[in-house]
């Protein structure tokens, strides 16, 4: 119970932090990621929404917020559970997640959930930590959560007792880049699916110092740092990026990345 209590604290600390500068100049790029993809007028679900962060930076947008954990209830359905996901098949135009994917038990589980509450043309979006030749030293040391440069397919299957605020940053980027995986990542979204895989973040995230403690940067700079790395080449980001975002559409056929 008090590692539950503990991370109910660390959700609203992170709801606190998110409307301070410099975490609040960097969330309204990542956000932006959303806003550009996702049409304000679908109705979105979205899961894991901790505390309800995204009420700041998605005001306008159709969005059923929920999570296990009650952080924050008026804002946020609580007891809901992504490996099960208690809502109508094709209720939903999309799904949005920030920084789920990792923390799930079994994580193609998540997924094969949120393929089936979405319409047959829907879209999943999903943002997660990217371990690179970069970003794995930092994520090691200086992160909660465990880092990996390699996961191997069983190493996706974590204890569902496990404390919820920890994870692995490298499960999403096994589960969507490693090549063993390709044909049950299929099975799961089905032969409609199309997945792309953007790259973000050289220093712009670590600059911030983190959700859960932010450094003393000042918005201008960050914002400049986030403007300046939005010139750098996605083959050169695949090397040294902290983020990805993965965009699954339900339209084409094509798998790309």
């Amino acid at each position: 119970m008090k590692a539950k209590l503990d991370y109910e604290e660390i959700l609203k600390l992170q709801f606190t932090n998110a409307k301070e500068d410099p975490t609040k100049s960097y969330l309204e790029d990542l956000y932006l990621e959303i806003v550009k993809r996702i049409s304000p007028s679908a109705f979105i679900l979205e899961v894991g929404a901790g505390a309800g962060t995204s009420t700041l930076f998605l005001p306008n947008h159709n969005i059923l917020r929920t999570d296990l954990i009650s952080a924050n209830p008026v804002l946020v359905s609580e007891n809901v559970n992504v490996l099960d996901l208690g809502f109508k098949s094709g209720e939903f135009d999309a799904v949005i997640a920030i920084d789920v994917i990792h923390h799930l038990s079994d994580p193609l589980r998540g997924l094969s959930q949120m393929c089936r509450v979405i319409k047959p043309n829907g879209k999943i979006l999903l943002i997660e930590p990217y371990v690179s030749i970069f970003s794995f030293p930092i994520y090691k040391v200086f992160h909660q959560e465990k880092t990996s440069m390699f996961l191997r397919q069983r190493d996706l299957l974590q204890s569902e007792t496990k404390e919820p605020s920890l994870g692995n940053q490298t499960i999403a980027q096994t589960v969507f880049k490693r090549k063993s995986l390709t044909t049950k990542l299929k099975d799961i979204l089905g032969p409609g699916a199309e997945i792309s895989i953007t790259y973000r973040d050289f220093i712009g995230f670590f600059a911030t110092g983190g959700i859960n403690k932010p450094l003393r940067t000042s918005g201008s700079f960050i914002r400049l740092v986030l403007k300046l790395e939005k010139n750098i080449p996605q083959s050169i980001l695949k090397l040294i990026a902290s983020r990805m975002i993965i965009e699954i559409n339900f339209d084409t056929r094509e798998y790309t990345d």
